[in-house]
């Protein structure tokens, strides 16, 4: 079963915009929801995804993209696939703890995490309370803590 603060952490990203895929040496990250400037410098959104694993982008039948590392030389790929007007449905699969994400254009992005921590998995932040709530799910696991001010 499901942690249901993932759960609700999750669903909390329905209706909520995609801006800024960064996709870098240390994964990817996807910020959610209005903009805000957090810790004096860093824009982010109300929540942050981080994924150091596999990513799959599919829809209509097509996969578009699918990774099981993705690269800074992905990013030019993450910016057509994932900038969204809106998260339409958000579930996590509870054989395997990967994240489902149903965008705007019927484009589904797939998180899929490795059995353990580092060998890959994905972080959604929560920063509409302080200190900022994440949740960290390998094949595994989902743990939900507090972030450590």
């Amino acid at each position: 079963m499901i942690h249901p603060t993932a759960t609700e952490m999750v669903s909390k990203l329905e209706g909520l915009s995609v801006w800024q895929p960064l996709a870098g040496p240390c994964g990817i990250t996807l910020q959610f929801g209005s903009k805000h400037i957090a810790r004096g410098f860093l824009e982010e959104g109300v929540s942050s995804l981080w994924a150091k694993c596999e990513i799959k982008v599919s829809g209509k039948g097509v996969v578009y993209f699918s990774r099981s590392w993705p690269t800074k030389q992905d990013q030019k790929k993450f910016d057509e696939l994932l900038v969204s007007s809106g998260v339409l449905k958000a579930d996590i699969d509870d054989k395997n703890n990967s994240l489902r994400l149903l965008l705007g254009e019927n484009k589904l992005l797939s998180v899929y995490p490795a059995p353990d921590a580092q060998q890959g998995c994905w972080l959604l932040y929560d920063h509409t309370q302080v200190p900022t709530r994440r949740c960290l799910a390998t094949a595994q696991s989902i743990e939900v803590a507090l972030e450590k001010e």
